[in-house]
């Protein structure tokens, strides 16, 4: 019997010793929040107002996008947003053997932009999505070699469809 008691002892003990040794690690890493050795509180919190605050801007472009959509695809609204060529902004930089085309457009959410370069008989023709942003929209993107082009002065078509109806810009650039 006495064996049957130091066993039930010991085993209090190690119960004892780890519940001891659990609270002593709370302590210390509480402690160490406190003073700002360790941020695990912190960043828990600051992780969900990020998730929050990205949930508002998803929210935010969901309601300005069903907006334009509304006024573009309801005739009877008073306040119709039908976008219009001036609603298109086209731009072109050089970088290193490349032309960048960069565009931005006003009052649409959807649609196929239709990039036409032409000089003379020479011309490159490339088509990309509207990409939806919340401020304007962009066209997907276009990059050209100039190796494509070659030198001289190139006119720029940009025709952009959405809900049946398509609007266009120019502009030119001096490939060297």
């Amino acid at each position: 019997m006495k064996n049957y008691k130091n066993k039930k002892i010991n085993t209090k003990k190690i119960i004892f010793i780890s519940l001891i040794s659990l609270l002593s690690i709370i302590l210390i890493l509480g402690i160490l929040e406190f003073f700002n050795v360790i941020n695990f509180i912190s960043k828990v919190v600051k992780v969900s107002q990020t998730s929050e605050q990205t949930q508002q801007n998803i929210d935010n472009i969901k309601i300005k996008k069903d907006f334009i959509e509304n006024q573009s695809n309801n005739p009877d609204s008073p306040k119709i947003i039908k976008p219009t060529s001036e609603d298109i902004v086209i731009s072109s930089t050089k970088s290193g053997d490349n032309i960048i085309i960069s565009t931005q457009l006003k009052n649409y959410s959807d649609g196929e932009c239709d990039l036409l370069i032409e000089n003379g008989t020479n011309s490159y023709s490339r088509s990309v999505p509207v990409i939806y942003q919340p401020s304007f929209s962009t066209c997907a993107g276009f990059s050209v070699a100039k190796s494509e082009l070659g030198s001289g002065t190139w006119s720029i078509l940009l025709s952009v469809t959405s809900n049946n109806q398509t609007n266009q810009t120019t502009n030119t650039i001096e490939v060297n």
